[in-house]
């Protein structure tokens, strides 16, 4: 396993192992969905809310870029979203970053971790 590849979370979600092919897999654009859930966004701005109070899922598809191959994996997962500090000028300046928890990738692949067990 490559194990520079499979990490807990990702900024955007890489390019991956076909699990057909020598290949790779790539996020569709148009399939990439993201949806928080009510009771997570209705609790927004409330007297002890924090970014860790989110509740947050991605759904999307990859497809192989060998064109004789084409294969068609599903991944989901959680998002968190941090505050983080970036430097500014002069000031301590904070913004908000989205990490992808991939939880499952059908088909999988012998080269895809336990993403339970990477927790």
């Amino acid at each position: 396993m490559e194990k520079r590849l499979w990490r807990q979370k990702y900024t955007s979600i890489p390019a991956l192992p076909c699990p057909r092919c020598e290949g790779k897999v790539r996020v569709d654009k148009s399939s990439l969905a993201k949806r928080e859930a009510e009771y997570s966004s209705r609790n927004r701005g409330g007297e002890n809310w924090t970014f860790y109070d989110i509740e947050k899922r991605f759904v999307c598809f990859m497809v192989c870029d060998v064109k004789w191959c084409g294969e068609v994996v599903a991944v989901s997962g959680f998002v968190s979203e941090q505050e983080e500090y970036v430097s500014g000028d002069g000031d301590n300046e904070t913004d908000v970053f989205s990490y992808y928890h991939p939880k499952s990738m059908i088909p999988g692949s012998s080269t895809v971790p336990d993403f339970k067990k990477a927790r």
